[in-house]
């Protein structure tokens, strides 16, 4: 017997509990063509690049290098306590990267499947299904390669270093959510992208990530100490290099809030995307 499907103009007929439950089945029923469609566009991404994997992380390691060799060299002098600079830089590129490449991923691949649901109906949870396979593949060569360089720059893990895979998959869930919200939020906003765009590298310099939070008070540490992403890149590195950390109470409470945020774009995404597809297919 085919399944009887029921649609409503109601964004929830049947109650909030309803379609958190809609959206869990629906996961379920996606999971693997969402793995098809990652293993599609892996394939077809590294078949038309010649030196194909290096890409995953190449981004994030010319900027750690450029400001290594910057700081070397006596242009810039950035004083770091308790690791070398070249350490702090490419620690702090990778939590970074974590963040932004999931929030980057969800966007584009939830913008690129877009076309085929005005085509095709299939649960629109596949495309998260997909960004997620997607992020994990390109972390884990992340952390694989600033695993091998970290180590020849006196990197030393401890005990506490076998906690950051969990940290490591906060900051994706943080990335994913801002993907979500942003997407359902700002999706048929075009600039909105590019503001995006504009905005991360300024962010990533107030965020403890190339350079560490200012001792003194001033306004300089007050732009640090309300970033949010400062804390969640201090505790994640202060693990990543198995250091006592004083940011762990802030990387709780912004984490708790992440996953709130997440709950929030899941069901944002499940409203907002009829709309839109109805609105591409006009």
């Amino acid at each position: 017997m085919l399944k009887e499907t029921v649609y409503s103009p109601q964004s929830m007929p049947n109650g909030l509990l309803s379609l958190i439950k809609a959206i869990l089945v629906d996961f379920k029923l996606g999971h693997n063509l969402g793995r098809q469609l990652f293993e599609r566009d892996l394939k077809a991404q590294y078949r038309q690049s010649f030196l194909g994997i290096f890409w995953a992380f190449a981004p994030a390691f010319v900027t750690a290098m450029l400001w290594i060799f910057l700081n070397s060299s006596k242009v810039i002098t950035v004083q770091v306590t308790g690791m070398s600079f070249a350490l702090f830089t490419t620690t702090g590129t990778l939590m970074w990267q974590i963040i932004t490449q999931s929030l980057n991923t969800t966007m584009g691949c939830v913008n690129s499947g877009k076309s085929l649901l005005t085509k095709l109906n299939f649960p629109r949870e596949a495309l998260l299904i997909h960004a997620f396979y997607t992020i994990l593949f390109n972390v884990v060569i992340l952390l694989g390669v600033t695993v091998i360089i970290s180590s020849f720059m006196g990197w030393h893990p401890t005990w506490i270093t076998l906690f950051f895979p969990l940290v490591m998959l906060d900051l994706m869930i943080v990335g994913f959510a801002l993907g979500l919200l942003f997407h359902s939020i700002f999706s048929m906003i075009a600039d909105f992208s590019r503001i995006v765009t504009m905005a991360l590298p300024f962010i990533m310099y107030v965020s403890a990530v190339i350079f560490p939070k200012p001792v003194e008070q001033g306004f300089a540490r007050f732009v640090f100490d309300i970033n949010p992403f400062t804390h969640l890149i201090v505790f994640a590195r202060d693990i990543f290099t198995g250091q006592a950390s004083q940011s762990g109470l802030m990387f709780l409470i912004i984490s708790t809030v992440a996953l709130l945020l997440f709950l929030v774009g899941l069901i944002m995404y499940r409203i907002t995307m009829p709309i839109i597809i109805e609105r591409m297919g006009s």
